[in-house]
């Protein structure tokens, strides 16, 4: 209320266009477009200090207006050329003063004239008069209260929202900062537009945007405030994004159906109810925190609700234009203090996540040194690991060797001796020791293809095989097996052809149909092939004991046997299946297994199909003249003396010239007698430091590097193996049968 020491002016005269005086007003008066008023005759009250002056303050006016005192003028803010002014701004609240040289002693009359715009109420307030100093500070605090201080308020809010923007756009996850920069922005936007002298846009458009901004911000705050309280409600959300939208559309309809007033009263009403629901779960929340910020969040939010209820009711019913909105202040000490914990919040879950953080960066660092202990325990166990391989090979390796050697000479001298028997008996004994020895040979020939495998001597050279010879083959070299053991074998006749090597398909074969009839001891086997697009599936069943799932898996490991737990040596030693997955893996066969207990097994390797033309496996393999021997000439050279002897009486048999050495020194002795070799057969290892590579290279700097030569061993060791495949010089591996040791002899001395 103003001072008790200013006057208050409550009635004029309205004045028409045509100086026609019109019946009295009261203060505020709301000029219609049909009125004609032009003007406003007021009467200064009696008892003033004119000897002073007088002051003057216009409570409101949006139109601009120029002032009469006795006929003189005293002020004026615009024309009928001017804008209209907002009833919100400071333009709206004019305040003057009248010098004493104007005023009478007696009746001083006071003239306003008004310039009505098209879009503005026309509203002229009552006037203030009394003592210039007194009245000019009255106006200097409305001013501060009505004006400036909303001006602040509204730059604060934006600078609220503008810190809350830059939390949101470093932290995208956290909705809530968006909620708030935008509710907040909204609301200071909506407080400075209020003060700006002239509407910005014509009507009805500056009201539409007010009311609509009116429900915007806080329908966004309120949603923040509901989501700040840790409650979510869909229905809530939607409701706020509904009013949202139907805001400004809304108005204008009324104002179209000349009911903007009620539809604003209405919505003002509909966000009262909205936003207290979200200041009651507010409330609740710092009920339920019982601390010193839920203390503060309390009493602001209970302020903040009381406030709202006073001004929507001073709005609509107190009829006071010039009534001071309370929700501005208790608002922006809401927003700023639910801004201040909002921060809190995310800095005290920044410092827990850091914390996290620092005792996980701890835990790593802690389970970096174990694991690298762990690794280092894991390497010393690998590199012990890989010297008991090395050692578990090397003895393989040096007990192959000396295996061999006696084997080899056992098989020579049993060829040997089935030249000088003559009786029934007897050749039978000898063909009985030369199926021992055959069953040997193959027992030390599965060590050998390990051997060779760890050492990469197999390489793949891929071709276009027809199956049906590869069939005819493998039959032939297991027919004799499966009618001793009663067995049916079935080779099932195809025309189908695959892209493969044809040695190490054959020796795949060779261990599948081997591994079937020996674990087949009544029934059959059966192998066949069938086209599947562009692969072919090769399929060997039996009927045998079959293998159970939890055994399956362990198959294709080294020395490992389904059944024999005696170790039974006439089924092997379990290294057949071994070497299958290694030369199909080599090749990029896929390998399946099939089979249950009592049902028999099925292996299938998936091989892709030939397309183009076949060859024939009889054009690849070399014709092998078996003509005579006879002036032959070999030099032998090798440490076991019991192999020179059996090999120089085999060689006699046939008619080969021999002269045989046992060391680098005793075969340059022989070259040196002028004795012309057309072949050298070498044991790769002899005593002391003798190498059969190096005295091959020695015998060929002698008689030519185009020297025919053959290197023969017992050593399986993969180092030994690698060595002679770089050599390029061919392997015998011990044992060595005659019939083979013919073969290769037909192939390096043929005319």
């Amino acid at each position: 209320e103003p001072p008790a020491e200013l006057r208050r002016i409550a009635t004029a005269t309205p004045i028409n266009a045509s100086g026609t005086e019109l019946p009295s007003v009261q203060l505020p008066h709301q000029r219609s477009n049909e009125s004609g008023i032009s003007a406003y005759r007021m009467t200064l009250p009696d008892g003033l200090d004119l000897a002073r002056g007088v002051g003057v303050f216009v409570t409101v006016s949006d139109v601009p207006i120029a002032v009469f005192v006795n006929d003189s003028p005293v002020f004026q803010n615009g024309d009928s050329d001017s804008s209209a002014i907002l009833s919100t701004s400071w333009r709206a609240t004019p305040s003057f003063r009248v010098a004493p040289s104007l005023l009478r002693t007696h009746r001083n009359e006071l003239v306003l004239h008004v310039y009505d715009r098209t879009g503005a109420r026309n509203v002229l307030g009552a006037l203030l008069v009394g003592e210039p100093a007194v009245l000019e500070r009255w106006a200097m605090r409305e001013g501060l209260l009505r004006h400036l201080s909303p001006l602040l308020i509204g730059a604060a809010l934006i600078g609220v929202g503008l810190i809350a923007l830059g939390l949101w756009r470093g932290r995208r996850e956290n909705f809530l900062f968006l909620l708030l920069a935008a509710g907040t922005m909204l609301w200071g936007a909506q407080n400075i537009m209020n003060q700006l002298p002239s509407p910005i846009l014509p009507a009805p458009y500056r009201s539409v945007l007010i009311i609509s901004l009116y429900v915007w911000f806080p329908m966004l705050l309120s949603v923040f405030f509901m989501r700040f309280a840790y409650v979510r409600r869909r229905w809530y959300e939607t409701g706020a994004t509904v009013f949202s939208v139907i805001a400004a559309p809304a108005m204008y309809l009324g104002w179209v159906l000349e009911h903007a007033g009620s539809v604003s009263i209405a919505l003002r009403a509909a966000v009262l109810v909205w936003i207290s629901i979200a200041l009651a779960a507010l409330l609740r929340y710092a009920w339920r925190e019982r601390n010193a910020k839920g203390a503060l969040l309390l009493a602001a939010g209970t302020v903040c609700v009381l406030f709202a209820v006073r001004d929507w009711v001073v709005s609509v019913f107190g009829g006071d234009d010039r009534a001071v909105l309370l929700t501005n202040y208790s608002g922006l000490a809401l927003v700023v203090l639910g801004g201040w914990l909002l921060i809190d919040r995310y800095l005290q879950a920044y410092a827990t996540s850091e914390a996290i953080n620092v005792d996980l960066e701890a835990r790593v660092k802690l389970a970096n040194a174990e694991l690298g202990k762990r690794l280092e325990q894991v390497q010393a166990a690998r590199e012990e690991a890989e010297q008991a391989s090395l050692a578990k090979s090397r003895f393989f390796a040096a007990a192959s060797h000396d295996l061999r050697q006696p084997l080899h000479s056992l098989g020579l001298f049993a060829a040997a001796l089935d030249q000088h028997v003559n009786t029934r008996d007897a050749r039978d004994l000898v063909t009985r020791i030369g199926d021992s020895i055959a069953a040997l040979e193959s027992l030390f020939n599965e060590l050998l293809d390990l051997s060779k495998l760890d050492a990469g001597i197999f390489s793949a050279h891929r071709r276009n095989v027809p199956l049906q010879e590869l069939f005819d083959r493998v039959a032939q070299e297991f027919h004799a097996e499966a009618v001793t053991r009663e067995l049916r074998m079935c080779f099932v006749p195809t025309r189908l052809a695959v892209h493969t090597d044809a040695m190490l398909l054959e020796r795949i074969l060779v261990n599948l149909v081997s591994n079937a009839l020996r674990y087949t001891p009544q029934g059959g086997v059966v192998i066949g092939a069938r086209p599947r697009g562009d692969t072919v599936a090769l399929e060997i069943w039996d009927s045998g004991i079959g293998i159970a799932p939890e055994q399956q898996s362990r198959v294709y490991d080294e020395f490992y046997q389904v059944g024999n737990p005696s170790r039974d040596r006439q089924r092997g030693l379990g290294l057949g299946l071994a070497i299958v997955r290694r030369l199909t893996t080599l090749l990029g066969h896929p390998l399946t297994l099939t089979s249950a207990p009592g049902q028999g097994t099925r292996f299938q390797v998936t091989l892709p199909r030939a397309h183009g033309a076949v060859e024939s496996l009889t054009t690849k393999r070399e014709q092998i003249s078996l003509e005579p021997f006879a002036g032959r000439r070999v030099l032998l050279a090798d440490d076991d003396a019991a192999i020179r002897v059996a090999t120089a009486e085999l060689f006699g048999q046939w008619g080969i010239a021999v002269r045989t050495a046992a060391s680098s020194a005793e075969v340059d002795a022989i070259l040196a007698t002028g004795f012309a070799p057309e072949l050298a057969l070498v044991d790769l290892r002899l005593e002391a430091l003798d190498d059969g590579i190096d005295i091959i290279e020695r015998v060929r700097a002698r008689l030519g590097a185009d020297f025919p030569a053959l290197l023969i061993s017992g050593d399986t060791g993969a180092a030994q193996l690698a060595r002679v495949r770089a050599s390029g010089i061919p392997l015998l591996t011990k044992p060595v049968s005659p019939a083979r040791l013919k073969s290769a002899l037909h192939a390096y001395l043929k005319a």
